[in-house]
C-alpha cells in the first residue's frame, strides 16, 4: 500500500476543467408544478443493456443519464471505493475506526486508485448510445481528473456537451436556505455534483443549457438517487425510468474480514503519509480537512 498515495502532488491539478471554463454563482431552479400527466416507473436491472431495451422504437426526445461509481465503473479494491465510503457512514460503521478527513483521504485515494468496467460490455453500451446522455455523479467537482483518467482508461467515449458548446462549465451552488454550499462542474458530458441532490442537480442542468427532454431514463446503483430523480421528474412533467442498478453487491452489516483489511490498509496509508508528506500528515491528525 506505500504506493497507494505516490500520485498526492496531481491532486491540486484536478479542479481544472479546462483551459476556457467559466465561473457563476447560481441560485437553486425552482421547482414546477407537479404534473399528474408524467409516466413515473422505477425497475431493478443487473445488466445495463436494460437501457438499450428502453430505448427501443421510442420516439419521445429522451436524456439518458449514467452514474459512474458502481454503476459503469467499480473499484478494484475496498479502501477508498464507493462501498468504503458507504461504510463510513455512520449507520453503517459499527465499531470500527471512523476516518478523520475522510473527504481528504477520498481525494488521495481517488488519484491512485484504479476502476474497471461492473460489467464486461459496459463501455460498449454506453458508447453504442444514440440519444443525448451524460454522465451524472455525486463526486465532487475537484475530483475531476482521477474521474476523467478513468473513464478513459476504460474506452468511455465521452458524450457531447448538451448545449453543444465543448466548454466547461464550474457553478458555486447553493441551496434556498443556505445551508449547504457545493462546487459544481460540467465537461466532457461529465456532470459532477459534490454529494447533491441528483434530481435537482438534473433540473439545473437542463435550465442552464436550455435543454427540454420528454422523457428521462436514470441508471444508477443508489436507490436514493432513483427516489429523488423520480420526484425531480414528476415535478417538472417529464416522462421517467429509473434503472436501480444492483449487479455490484454491497452488504451490511460488512465482512469481518474486510473491515480488517480497509482499516489495515488506512494504517499503511498514514505511516506513509507520517513518512513522506509528515506536515501534510499532522494536519489530518488533528483534524485540519480540506474537503
Amino acid at each position: 500500500m506505500r504506493t497507494t498515495l505516490i500520485k498526492t502532488t496531481v491532486i491540486a491539478m484536478s479542479l481544472a476543467l479546462s483551459s476556457c471554463a467559466t465561473m457563476q454563482a447560481v441560485s437553486p431552479v425552482q421547482t414546477p408544478p407537479v404534473s399528474t400527466n408524467a409516466v413515473s416507473e422505477v425497475k431493478e436491472t443487473k445488466d445495463l443493456a436494460s437501457v438499450v431495451d428502453e430505448l427501443r422504437d421510442t420516439t419521445a426526445r429522451t436524456l439518458v443519464v449514467f452514474d459512474i461509481d458502481d454503476t459503469t465503473l467499480t473499484a478494484e479494491q475496498f479502501f477508498g471505493s464507493d462501498y468504503w465510503y458507504e461504510w463510513q457512514k455512520p449507520e453503517n460503521l459499527g465499531k470500527s475506526e471512523k476516518v478523520s478527513c475522510k473527504f481528504d483521504y477520498i481525494a488521495l485515494n481517488f488519484e491512485a486508485q484504479t476502476m474497471k468496467p461492473t460489467q464486461q460490455d459496459a463501455a460498449a453500451i454506453f458508447n453504442g448510445i444514440t440519444h443525448d446522455k451524460l454522465f451524472l455523479t455525486s463526486r465532487g467537482a475537484n475530483y475531476r481528473g482521477p474521474t476523467i483518467r478513468e473513464l478513459t482508461k476504460n474506452g468511455i467515449a465521452f458524450p457531447k456537451m448538451l448545449d453543444g458548446n465543448e466548454d466547461g462549465r464550474i457553478w458555486n451552488w447553493q441551496n434556498a436556505d443556505g445551508s449547504r454550499k457545493a462546487l459544481l462542474s460540467y465537461h466532457e458530458g461529465v456532470f459532477m455534483t459534490t454529494g447533491q441532490d441528483k434530481g435537482v442537480m438534473l433540473l439545473f442542468l437542463l435550465d442552464r443549457m436550455k435543454r427540454q427532454y420528454d422523457r428521462v431514463i436514470l441508471v444508477d446503483d443508489g436507490m436514493i438517487n432513483i427516489t429523488n430523480m423520480q420526484r425531480s421528474m414528476k415535478a417538472a412533467g417529464i416522462n421517467y425510468t429509473g434503472l436501480h442498478y444492483t449487479l455490484i453487491d454491497k452488504p451490511f452489516p460488512i465482512n469481518p474480514e474486510l473491515a480488517k483489511q480497509a482499516d489495515d490498509d488506512f494504517d499503511e496509508s498514514r505511516r506513509y503519509l507520517k513518512e513522506v508528506f509528515p506536515t501534510r500528515y499532522e494536519q489530518l491528525q488533528r483534524g485540519e480537512c480540506s474537503y
